[in-house]
């Protein structure tokens, strides 16, 4: 299957902050190095002055609780151990890499000293957690108050419930300010010691990431480059995330690696890197991959997500209801359900056939390379019955409903790329709701 291109790459752009450049940036889904912005914002952070490694051990910050990521590795792919439903999918290797992986309830000062303290052979620990948690979960109300408002301005009305709408957001920050009718901004804290690194990945949302404490190295692509990074899928554990075993210094892989993935040749010379000091404002658009690495003993970063055209696309296209009869639902008395295989496949194919450059041949390509196959030294999936014919007429409501889909994602912004990451996001929700977990493999094999 071809690739879509990834050329060389360029420069991320360096600017002084104002509202107008950061739209800009948003329409032309560029990315934007504000250096230094945050010092040019309507509203002064007290976070830069206030949060230190001596200050974030004491109140008001060191009694919030915070649920802290360990793992022996120090890239986190946010793997959760408790998702019994695919730990299966996972390769062994990375089982074993993982076997220590756990969540640890805490406070954020023990956090700090951990960070701050730990040992060469301790576990490493990574934070994220949305302000509008720390508001709700600290136990003295005051204290939450003040470390939210270091960033954010808090107006709980003195309501016990605590969501997004009550961090507010200054409009400055919000990169789609006409739809904050539809999802708040969501604003949340990462934190992590010197080498701590967040695997390669995309988000629907559109980021504006803050540097206030410490330095971090980012790597970014743009999404058409997502073939080559090796997305695992939406019904891995890892969704998202790149499968590629990305080196410290962002060397190019090794021949070992390069032989299972052909295609990430040359896209690590192509990724664009900025490094983030305090006081430092990146702006990443919708679907554009990022690979984050702490550079100091103690990094504090915080990002506002705002809903995006990409996410509005995706969630309108999801809630179109597929064109299957109720009776396809049925279980035969082996308990599959062929007319609905045979629905989701031909519902696939139509969907590929029309929206991707590669057709059905590259919709197959990307699940078979979504991370679904069986671990090392297991045995292949048998051969899956993709279904008998369906009933006559089926073409014309496949088709009928193929048309809504493909109205809605002409309103896509960035082309063939942004449409390809869509719709393969569809379709492997769409095996998770029709074909299940365990045929997922062997659907994209067999029947696509």
């Amino acid at each position: 299957m071809a690739s879509p291109s990834c050329d060389a790459a360029a420069a991320i752009d360096t600017a002084a902050w104002s509202a107008a450049r950061l739209s800009t940036a948003a329409e032309s889904r560029t990315p934007l190095h504000f250096h230094g912005g945050a010092r040019q914002f309507r509203r002064r952070w007290p976070a830069f002055e206030a949060w230190s490694a001596t200050t974030l051990v004491n109140p008001p910050y060191a009694d919030v609780p915070v649920d802290v990521e360990l793992s022996e590795l120090h890239a986190f792919t946010s793997y959760e151990p408790d998702a019994d439903a695919a730990r299966h999918l996972l390769r062994l290797d990375e089982n074993r890499a993982n076997a220590a992986s756990r969540r640890w309830t805490t406070t954020f000062g023990t956090f700090v000293r951990y960070t701050l303290g730990r040992s060469e052979r301790a576990p490493y620990a990574y934070l994220s957690v949305p302000l509008a948690r720390i508001l709700r979960d600290t136990p003295d109300r005051s204290h939450g108050k003040q470390f939210v408002n270091d960033v954010m301005r808090v107006d709980d009305g003195g309501t016990a419930v605590i969501d997004d709408d009550t961090i507010q957001v200054d409009d400055e920050l919000v990169v789609n300010g006409a739809a904050r009718a539809r999802e708040a901004p969501m604003v949340s804290l990462w934190a992590g010691g010197a080498n701590v690194t967040t695997q390669a990945h995309y988000d629907l949302h559109a980021n504006l990431f803050v540097q206030v404490a410490g330095r971090k190295r980012v790597a970014l692509w743009p999404p058409e480059a997502a073939p080559s990074l090796y997305l695992y899928g939406a019904l891995h554990p890892r969704f998202r995330k790149s499968r590629l075993p990305i080196a410290d210094d962002l060397s190019e892989l090794p021949n070992a690696t390069l032989a299972a993935f052909p295609r990430a040749a040359g896209v690590m010379a192509k990724a664009r890197i900025v490094i983030l000091e305090p006081h430092d404002v990146l702006f990443i658009p919708p679907l554009w991959l990022h690979h984050v690495t702490a550079l100091d003993e103690l990094t504090l970063s915080v990002n506002v997500f705002s809903h995006s055209d990409e996410q509005g696309v995706f969630d309108e296209l999801f809630a179109l209801a597929v064109p299957f009869e109720a009776s396809w639902m049925e279980a035969d008395a082996s308990g599959r359900r062929p007319l609905l295989l045979a629905a989701t496949r031909a519902w696939l194919r139509r969907l590929a056939e029309a929206e991707l450059d590669g057709g059905r041949a590259e919709l197959r390509g990307a699940l078979l390379d979504a991370g679904y196959q069986p671990p090392d030294g297991a045995p292949a999936p048998a051969p899956l019955d993709c279904g008998p014919p369906l009933p006559e007429g089926t073409a014309d409501a496949f088709a009928a409903r193929a048309a809504e889909a493909a109205t809605v994602l002409a309103r896509l912004p960035g082309g063939a790329p942004a449409r390809r990451l869509t719709l393969l996001r569809y379709a492997d929700m769409a095996l998770g709701n029709f074909v299940g977990l365990d045929d997922a493999y062997a659907f994209a094999r067999d029947c696509v």
